[in-house]
């Protein structure tokens, strides 16, 4: 792919344990993607949030790639992995020597530990050790939304920001961060330009994109749409009808993600 003008940092694809979704296997995310004009997305398995044993929901996403024509030139696979599941580490190397993966992405709410427990922190060291972004999760719907048997609370700020310290070395996007989340984390990780927010979950205000940038800048900033979950438009309007440069547009559709993940754009 020679220009990558849409870089959508935050798909998921697989079943998703409480709702039916439309879009569920590689080829209806592809053909989701060129709906929406997006040319490149970083996806995990969405039952890898829901597995007990995460690695079978990455093993599941891996065959469908795989099984998929152009599915390689798309969709980079993001591990979903449990730091406290048996075996992790040993699922992490296959993750990126088997399947390629090119972002580790952690939901600590659902998985049910702290972020900065030892065997996260340990995760998110061999992350940094390969080059490999670290994806922390604050929610996948909103909460008031749940399923009523499993209502979880979103991952704490502070419990972040806590891992974000204890591992200087790694890269951190935070997912699922509402505006003001976002804004709380991009000022504590000021000067660091390895911390960025995927802006899937900045809802509101309708200007919230542009007052993001107006305060923190545009260069720690990435589109996320957070298909098969939220119609793609969504994430792609509140970019594109910012009151921001054509530049800072560009930065945030594809310009900042290709950087973190070492791309030509």
């Amino acid at each position: 792919m020679s220009v990558i003008r849409r870089l959508d940092f935050n798909a998921d694809i697989g079943p998703w344990a409480f709702r039916r979704l439309e879009c569920r296997s590689v080829a209806d995310t592809m053909a989701l993607m060129d709906e929406y004009s997006i040319d490149l997305a970083a996806a995990g398995a969405t039952p890898g949030i829901t597995y007990r044993n995460c690695h079978a929901a990455n093993e599941e996403l891996a065959a469908d790639l795989a099984a998929t024509p152009g599915a390689s030139e798309r969709i980079i696979q993001a591990a979903v992995l449990n730091p406290v599941y048996p075996g992790c580490s040993e699922d992490f190397r296959r993750c990126l020597d088997d399947f390629g993966c090119r972002v580790l992405k952690l939901y600590p709410n659902y998985h049910g530990y702290l972020c900065w427990r030892s065997e996260s922190v340990e995760l998110c060291r061999m992350a940094a050790e390969r080059g490999i972004p670290v994806m922390i999760v604050v929610r996948v719907e909103d909460e008031r939304f749940h399923h009523w048997q499993m209502l979880i609370p979103a991952t704490p700020l502070g419990d972040i920001l806590k891992l974000v310290e204890v591992v200087p070395e790694a890269s951190f996007v935070l997912s699922g961060a509402s505006a003001p989340e976002a804004g709380q984390f991009l000022q504590a990780t000021a000067g660091r330009d390895d911390c960025m927010v995927e802006l899937s979950y900045v809802k509101s205000p309708f200007t919230a994109v542009q007052s993001i940038v107006a305060a923190q800048g545009s260069d720690r900033l990435l589109y996320g749409t957070h298909l098969p979950f939220v119609y793609p438009a969504v994430s792609t309007e509140k970019i594109a009808r910012a009151a921001i440069s054509d530049a800072e547009k560009a930065a945030l559709f594809s310009g900042n993600a290709c950087r973190l993940l070492g791309l030509a754009g």
